[in-house]
């Protein structure tokens, strides 16, 4: 095996290198993210999960409203076959 570089320089790399790293913005260009603008993201993401809690919370105490009431269960459970004393006895329970 020989030892030869299969990689070369581009000619004129290191002549034009500082150049082409001046173009390069600096860090300190960037803008920082303020505080307020932080405390707007976090109150945003309260809000959301307050409204997410809210419609939860709605939604499951109109199912709980929609729910059938005892004489249409007791109606339910005579036409399914359960006796009158096994009603009674889970009613007293």
């Amino acid at each position: 095996m020989s030892k030869t570089v299969k990689y070369r320089v581009p000619e004129g790399y290191f002549e034009d290198l500082q150049t082409r790293l001046m173009q390069i913005p600096s860090a300190e260009g960037f803008r920082r993210t303020s505080h307020s603008g932080r405390m707007v993201r976090y109150l945003a993401i309260v809000a959301s999960v307050a409204a997410g809690v809210l419609i939860g919370t709605t939604l499951a105490q109109r199912q709980d409203a929609a729910g059938a009431d005892e004489s249409e269960i007791v109606e339910y459970l005579i036409e399914s076959g359960t006796t009158l004393a096994q009603i009674v006895y889970s009613m007293e329970q």
